[in-house]
């Protein structure tokens, strides 16, 4: 057994950190090499994040359970264990994010459980707040410093931006731009009208958790397109296998190409039996990473501009029984989707006056809220984030912000980009923080590879030992 002394700390312990963990964990123990891991985590949520720390049963995963095991190289892996405490779990079902909440934990703990003692894991609940110049000593608010060799950044996504212009109204009790405070959805009267800025996944979760909830008052949600996340359609392993030849096998590099390939295609595919424009999306998965890349940055910011919004409903569905929940609340006049722009926001008493603009017509609308909550999903412009640790690495050119405001400049493997126009040779990001370079890199098929291939390239360059890489190699090459 070697014995390389090496630190490594991981920031963040959502999915992607507790994952990277867990990889390394093994990865170290299987090629007998000693290391200390730091996970840490400023939350109470350690191995859930805002994904999977739900306690309502509606909040489901919108990718079906035999795609989710957190091991490629397994993919029964997350089916197995549902099998061993739920019974009749169909490998097509959505199962509720709080048991894969669960799942997470469990593994995290057994992987601690049943490593080698030359590997140390430490969890740390507090927030990494800077990085020395040397990139050697690591500082936690609390004022503790840490020896590293290396630091992983898996902060996920950070806090929505606030898309209320009024300060009176923002730091008013009627206003909640965190949609997953515990306190966003107390206090309400059960008919008291809610408005629920944006119209994607994450205003559905919280649409479906009121219903659940047994209220009645009428909630808005707004957003500029006014676009609801399509519905899943499940189909077995077998079927759509005839849309399997409508892609390309190698795409345009121009924006406007790859979209109208993408629609010739599902045109294509919902002309056939058992097959629709679903899955030439599923299917455009292990391509999307590679499309990304091909496009020029011009044509990433047209994307971003004019076709994203259409691309979000299309990709992130919502599972057949939440798609049935908001049906019916819509058809109960109970749930009013709006496309248009808020204008004003004015604090009255306990409730706030909104008025907006609808798209199509240019009408003016003006209602009063009991209750405003940011739906806009999370922010991942780092130039606009209020974390400690990333505004202070920014500061000191230790990273740089991706040009389009999607995450971090990168090489391949994930190490930041730096001031000095060299690549850091301790700081490497995984998740959420390259969707600049990936675009694809917040769900778990993406994320699960992500993690077994940082472990992998972490312990080639910090492990001497020969064993470290003939395992490394092992331990990806089914990924």
């Amino acid at each position: 057994m070697t014995n390389n002394n090496v630190h490594i700390a991981i920031v963040g312990g959502g999915f992607s950190g507790t994952l990277a963990t867990i990889r390394l964990v093994k990865l170290l123990s299987e090629s007998q090499n000693s290391a200390k891991i730091f996970l840490i985590e400023k939350t109470k949520k350690l191995a859930k994040g805002l994904a999977y720390d739900t306690q309502c049963e509606l909040h489901l995963l919108n990718v079906v359970a035999q795609d989710m095991s957190a091991f490629p190289e397994d993919r029964e892996h997350f089916i197995n264990w549902l099998a061993g405490r739920l019974s009749a779990v169909a490998p097509s079902s959505f199962v509720s994010r709080k048991i894969y909440g669960d799942y997470l934990a469990e593994l995290l703990q057994n992987t601690i459980q049943t490593k080698s003692t030359a590997v140390e894991v430490e969890i740390i609940n507090d927030e990494a707040v800077s990085l020395s110049s040397d990139e050697k000593t690591l500082t936690l608010s609390s004022g503790r410093t840490i020896s590293i060799d290396r630091l992983v950044l898996a902060t996920g996504n950070f806090q929505p931006t606030a898309v209320v212009a009024s300060e009176a109204v923002t730091t008013s009790a009627a206003y909640f731009n965190d949609p997953w405070s515990p306190e966003a959805l107390t206090g309400l009267g059960s008919t008291e009208n809610i408005l629920l800025i944006g119209t994607g996944l994450t205003m559905v979760d919280l649409a479906v958790q009121l219903n659940a909830a047994g209220h009645q008052g009428v909630i808005t949600a707004i957003s500029r397109h006014g676009l609801l996340p399509n519905k899943h359609r499940v189909f077995n392993r077998l079927e759509g296998t005839a849309a399997a030849d409508v892609l390309p096998h190698v795409f345009p590099s121009k924006v406007r190409e790859v979209f109208s390939t993408i629609r010739a295609a599902c045109e294509k595919a919902n002309s056939a039996a058992d097959s629709d424009w679903r899955i030439v999306v599923n299917q455009l998965r292990p391509h999307t990473q590679s499309i990304w890349k091909g496009l020029a940055t011009a044509d990433k910011k047209r994307f971003l501009r004019h076709a994203r919004p259409l691309w979000e409903v299309l990709r992130h569905r919502m599972p057949p029984e939440v798609a049935s929940i908001i049906e019916s609340m819509r058809e109960d006049y109970r749930l009013r989707i709006v496309a248009g722009r808020l204008l004003t926001a004015v604090v009255s008493g306990n409730s706030t006056e909104v008025t907006m603009r609808l798209r199509r017509s240019g009408r003016i609308q003006t209602a009063t809220y009991r209750r405003i909550i940011n739906c806009t999903g999370p922010n991942i412009d780092l130039r606009a984030t209020s974390d400690r640790l990333i505004q202070s690495l920014l500061a000191s050119g230790s990273i740089l912000a991706d040009e389009l405001g999607l995450g971090l400049q990168l090489d391949d493997h994930g190490y930041a980009l730096q001031q000095n126009n060299s690549f850091s040779g301790t700081i490497v990001a995984i998740g959420a923080l390259r969707k600049g370079q990936l675009w694809e890199t917040t769900a778990v098929p993406e994320l699960r590879l992500q993690a077994a291939q940082l472990a992998k390239q972490i312990v080639e360059s910090t492990c001497s030992s020969a064993v470290a890489n003939k395992t490394a190699e092992t331990f990806v090459s089914n990924a």
